[in-house]
């Protein structure tokens, strides 16, 4: 009994030293690519009549957008290549239960209706959003986040972690920290972006557990949130020249 004892700590250090690691090398591909990428986007002219703001914005957006999924995926791919496993085995094969759907569905709901009625937040900022640019950014935006975000922080990490005999509740603590540390670069914004980046992010957690390890409905509460977040938060830190 100790010596399986001992084999099964073995295994789960080895599992957390790979997920620390993957993280780490998702984490320092963001801050290789980020900054050519914007170079080259910032680069490029603005068409005739886009609104200056949104266009600043969404030259910012893209870019990072663009390097969020190639950090996510590239070291996830050489992985899970090494590994001799699928993507499907992340969560794509399910479609998760009609629990996870409607609460995901519905907490999501509260939170943009929350948003859209806060006086103090981004989208009380926001000047003309349902322009070309802005909605590009909205469907950018949601689409390459939730698909590299969800993958990699829900998918990735928390099957490697129940691979290693981590409990649920471990797993669900480890995703949404390493989740929010992530954004901590926003914290010199606003501290409150971590924090509550992370929290959303356990909750989507909780989600996957309850959908029976599916990213779907993580993936599409995820795609609606930064959909109509992020590019507000972007169009609020280049009015006010923050970023």
């Amino acid at each position: 009994m100790q010596v399986t004892k001992q084999v099964s700590k073995e295994i789960q250090w080895q599992s957390l030293a790979i997920v620390i690691a993957l993280t780490v090398a998702y984490f320092g591909l963001l801050q290789l690519t980020e900054p050519a990428s914007g170079r080259i986007f910032a680069a490029i002219p603005p068409p005739r009549g886009a609104p200056d703001i949104w266009w600043n914005a969404l030259q910012r957006l893209v870019p990072i957008g663009l390097c969020d999924l190639i950090a996510a995926l590239l070291p996830l791919w050489l992985y899970l290549a090494w590994r001799r496993r699928a993507w499907r085995d992340l969560g794509f094969s399910k479609a998760g239960t009609a629990l996870a759907w409607i609460l995901v569905l519905a907490v999501q709901a509260a939170i943009c209706w929350f948003q859209l009625r806060n006086p103090y937040g981004p989208l009380a900022h926001v000047k003309n959003p349902l322009n070309p640019y802005a909605l590009a950014g909205a469907a950018f935006a949601g689409i390459a986040a939730s698909l590299a975000e969800e993958t990699f922080f829900r998918g990735f990490i928390m099957d490697e972690l129940m691979r290693g005999g981590f409990s649920t509740a471990w797993q669900i603590v480890v995703s949404m920290l390493l989740f929010g540390s992530v954004h901590l670069s926003f914290a010199s914004l606003d501290w409150t972006v971590p924090v509550l980046t992370g929290l959303l992010g356990g909750f989507w957690s909780v989600i996957y557990i309850l959908g029976r390890r599916s990213l779907w409905p993580s993936i599409v509460a995820h795609c609606i949130n930064d959909a109509l977040l992020v590019p507000s938060f972007f169009y609020f830190m280049v009015s006010h020249g923050l970023r």
